[in-house]
Formats: structure tokens, C-alpha cells, sequence
């Protein structure tokens, strides 16, 4: 009985981590330190899994659970980690391009904290649950129903005309469409897989929330990003043949042509490309360049986490004014990491996505042929898709995504039985 109730009190933890995930700055004051209802959930979890620990009944029924990540990610993480101390105690030194203010330090230690401990801690919360009692398919079912509140009070937003920006695009709680986008990518990309795979009304309802918010943020990154996921989904699912191929290329150049009708007369996809130095691309070449200095001025340990914003008003006089000042990230997974954490930091990521791909492939193929490690593929195509033009990281909630999905890819899904069953013929 101690053993079913336990499970059930992590399955809350969890679902409650996935419920405050959209709403990041949600956050209390203790003894000084802010500590974000993120991190409070995240604890909860590992108090409940270290009480099963201490439980000589749990002990005796974890035969097949792997309590340590395989060797090559343990060490990838410790060098991510460890890279980004170094970079904020570089960026501390008097040849520090862009020094760290008391304020950007305190930012610097919060972003070790909450973008990167916390988050790892939850990631292997996941690790640890996923391998024994809860599957892929029903955690990731449990994030995306845990993601329809959110998608609900959003819709209800737009539909009352709040959270709209000056030109048109939905932002909701946020303060830029982009970040709504990031939010909603895996939601929309894991309702798709649900409604291909599972007859439920529910999948459908929730396909058409977040598709429909993420048409509203006008992100085009955004789109690109989830077109890619689900071709590769639908790719992977179905016989790669000369036809599917075809039709593949024609649903591709069908979208195009109904997305330039659609934007033809849109200031906005007018002014994207246009060659004004205000324009949304040109401004993205302008950040891009500034980060490219700031790399060649500091290469190995780059700037500090956080340290952007400062660093590239700094570098304003290198380049032509322009009106977007606040620019706290490179808009750019790669340069963020590089810039952030140094060059060990951004190859310790990199490291890492590729052992992520070469051990799923591995599992997919010899040991568990599944369709939601197709669903977790597509998500991780549309961070590193989506990142390329924008941070799907260095943000408060974005980072427990990122790990939530690296964690379930990197096992294979070991045999499981419900906490009743494992009780039985023991005694209670």
C-alpha cells in the first residue's frame, strides 16, 4: 500500500511540474533566495523518490532500474555544468569584455540554478519513473494534457482581445509571440503524434488549440520548425517511396503557396525580408554579427550566462543604430551556448544532441520499435530547427523541456509492473 500511494503522490509532483511549466515566473521568496514553483515541484519529486529509497519493499523491486545515465551523458553534463561556472568566473576577470555588475552576477548564479540544476534534477526524476511505472507514450500524454489549461486560458485570451501585441501577432502571458511559440511547439507536435496514433476526441480538440495559438504568435520559425517535425514524423511512420516522396514534396509546395497567398498584402511578411536595417531579418543579421564579435574577442570561455544584453548594447558602436535594445539572447541555440558557456559548453551540447540521436536510433531499431520515440525525434528537430533562428533554451521554462525530452530518449524502456502488482505475494 505505502508503495501505490508513493507512486501515486510522484505522479502528482509530476503533473503538477508540467502544469507550471507555461507560467515560469510564478515564484516565492525564501530567506532571500527566489525560489520558482518550478523548483518547489521538483523537490517535492525527489523527497518522494528518496522516502521509496528508504523503503526496503521499493529496494526489493527495482531490479532493472538503471540509477545512473550511461557514462557518456553523466560526463556531458558535468562538462555543460561545469562550463558554465567557468565562463561566469572568466567573465569576473579584468580582461573580461563585458564584466560581470553585481546585479549580472547574482543573474548569472539564478541562471546555474534554475536553467540548469533544476532542471537536470527533474529530467532525471523522469529517468528514474519513466524506466519502471510510467511509459513514454504516458508521460508524454500526461505533458500534453497537462499543457490543454494553458492552451484553454490562452484562447480565451485572444478571443477577449488580451495579449495581443501592436501588430497583430498573440503573445498571451508573455512578453514576445516567439517565447509563446517555444512553449507551444512540443504541446502541438505531441497532440499530432496522439491523433495519428490514438482514436480519442480529446487528440483533436488539443491538435487544433495549439496549432491554432501557434498560427495566431505569426512566428515563422515557429512554423518551419513544427512543418519539419512532422515531416519527419510521417517520414519515419509510413514507407519511404517514390510516391510518399512525392507527395511529401507536394503537401511541402501546396503549404508554401497557400502561406504566400495567405501573407501576400501582411506588412509584417513584407517587412521580414525587406532590406531596411529595422526589418525582423536584418535585425537577426545585426544581433548575429554582434555575437560573432563578441565570440573572436572571447572564444574559449565567451561571456557569462545572462551577460548578453549588456555585451551587445556595448558593441552597439561596432554597428549601425537600431531601435531593438533589449536583446537578451542571440537568437541562436548554438551562439547562446557558445557565447553563455564558452566553447566547452556549446561542445558538451552539441556531444550530447549527438549521442541523443545515435542512442534513440539504437533503441528504436533493436530494442523497442515505438512510435513515441518518433514523437520525441520530431520535438528535438524543432528545438534544433527552431534554433537556429531563435534560444529554445536559456529561458526559465524552455530548460525542463529541453531535459524532460533528452531523459526519455536515452534508456531503453525497461519492463514495468504497476506498484499492485509488484505488492503482491509480499507482504504489506
Amino acid at each position: 500500500m505505502y508503495l501505490v500511494i508513493s507512486m501515486k503522490i510522484l505522479l502528482a509532483g509530476i503533473i503538477s511540474v508540467f502544469l507550471l511549466l507555461p507560467f515560469e515566473g510564478a515564484r516565492f521568496i525564501l530567506f532571500g533566495i527566489p525560489i520558482y514553483f518550478i523548483e518547489a515541484a521538483t523537490l517535492f519529486c525527489v523527497l518522494v523518490l528518496i522516502a521509496q529509497f528508504s523503503s526496503r519493499t521499493f529496494r526489493r523491486q527495482t531490479a532493472g532500474i538503471t540509477f545512473i545515465p550511461p557514462r557518456p551523458v553523466t560526463l556531458g553534463i558535468l562538462a555543460l555544468v561545469g562550463s558554465v561556472i567557468l565562463s561566469i568566473i572568466a567573465a569576473h576577470s579584468e580582461q573580461a569584455i563585458c564584466p560581470f555588475s553585481p546585479e549580472t552576477s547574482l543573474r548569472a548564479l539564478g541562471i546555474v540554478k534554475s536553467w540548469f540544476l533544476f532542471p537536470i534534477l527533474f529530467g532525471y526524476v523522469i529517468f528514474l519513473a519513466a524506466q519502471r511505472y510510467f511509459s513514454r507514450e504516458k508521460l508524454l500524454s500526461m505533458f500534453t494534457v497537462s499543457f490543454l489549461p494553458f492552451g484553454i486560458y490562452s484562447s480565451l485570451m485572444w478571443v477577449f482581445g488580451s495579449g495581443v501585441t501592436y501588430d497583430g501577432r498573440f503573445e498571451g502571458i508573455f512578453n514576445s509571440p516567439n517565447a509563446l511559440a517555444l512553449f507551444l511547439e512540443p504541446a502541438a507536435i505531441l497532440s499530432w503524434y496522439f491523433l495519428r496514433t490514438h482514436k480519442t476526441l480529446l487528440w483533436p480538440l488539443s491538435a487544433f488549440i495549439f496549432f491554432f495559438l501557434l498560427f495566431l504568435t505569426h512566428s515563422y520559425s515557429a512554423w518551419l520548425a513544427l512543418g519539419m517535425a512532422i515531416l519527419f514524423f510521417e517520414g519515419a511512420r509510413c514507407r519511404i517511396t517514390p510516391k510518399t516522396i512525392g507527395m511529401a514534396l507536394s503537401i511541402a509546395l501546396a503549404s508554401i503557396a497557400l502561406f504566400s497567398v495567405a501573407h501576400k498584402n501582411s506588412p509584417r511578411f513584407e517587412h521580414f525580408f525587406s532590406p531596411d536595417s529595422r526589418s525582423s531579418f536584418a535585425s537577426r543579421v545585426m544581433i548575429w554579427k554582434s555575437a560573432e564579435k563578441m565570440i573572436a574577442n572571447s572564444p574559449i570561455f565567451g561571456i557569462g550566462p545572462g551577460n548578453f544584453q549588456s555585451c551587445y548594447l556595448a558593441y552597439q558602436p561596432f554597428f549601425p543604430p537600431y531601435l531593438e535594445w533589449s536583446v537578451p539572447e542571440p537568437h541562436n541555440i548554438f551562439l547562446a551556448f557558445w557565447l553563455e558557456s564558452g566553447v566547452l559548453g556549446l561542445i558538451s551540447f552539441c556531444f550530447l544532441i549527438v549521442f541523443w540521436f545515435r542512442n534513440i536510433s539504437h533503441v528504436a531499431t533493436k530494442k523497442e520499435p515505438s512510435s513515441a520515440l518518433l514523437a520525441l525525434s520530431a520535438i528535438m528537430i524543432a528545438l534544433l530547427v527552431h534554433g537556429l533562428f531563435d534560444t529554445p533554451y536559456w529561458r526559465m521554462g524552455l530548460a525542463p523541456l529541453f531535459w524532460i525530452i533528452f531523459f526519455l530518449g536515452i534508456f531503453p524502456q525497461a519492463h514495468r509492473k504497476s506498484p499492485s502488482k509488484m505488492l503482491q505475494g509480499k507482504p504489506k
